[in-house]
């Protein structure tokens, strides 16, 4: 959005510019402009390939993330039947724990594929902090 706010700021002064001064002038504006506009076009492609690799990293992350939990609940449903009592509780406990991680990391994975305008920064802040706690889950037994 910054990026195309600057572009129109730039044009609007190019075309005040243009049409205020002598015809070399106004050629040279114009020349101006486009060299700007140009640039403009692939700083924004730029930032679009950065940005969907940046996607695509955090979308593996995801995957893999819930990928593990998913082999880590199927793991505890199998410890769940063989358990005691006692064990069971824990266990049961923790398969929650882990479920509500998997909710959540699935969620943030539909939502990676979604075209996201508002605060990309807090989504990933966002994304880092469930993957941390989902893999402080993975390790607690």
């Amino acid at each position: 959005m910054k990026l195309m706010k600057m572009l129109m700021l730039t044009l609007l002064a190019s075309t005040i510019t243009f049409y205020s001064c002598k015809e070399s002038t106004k050629e040279e504006v114009k020349d101006a402009t486009e060299a700007v506009t140009d640039d403009v076009k692939d700083q924004m492609e730029e930032a679009g390939d950065a940005l969907k690799q940046e996607k695509d990293e955090i979308g593996k992350k995801l995957s893999e993330t819930a990928n593990n939990i998913e082999n880590e609940l199927t793991s505890l449903d199998e410890k769940i039947s063989k358990a005691s009592k006692k064990e069971k509780a824990k266990l049961e406990e923790r398969r929650e724990a882990l479920k509500q991680d998997l909710d959540d990391i699935n969620s943030d994975l539909k939502k990676v594929g979604e075209d996201i305008k508002d605060d990309w920064q807090g989504f990933k802040d966002g994304v880092a902090k469930k993957l941390e706690k989902a893999a402080d889950d993975l390790k607690s037994e």
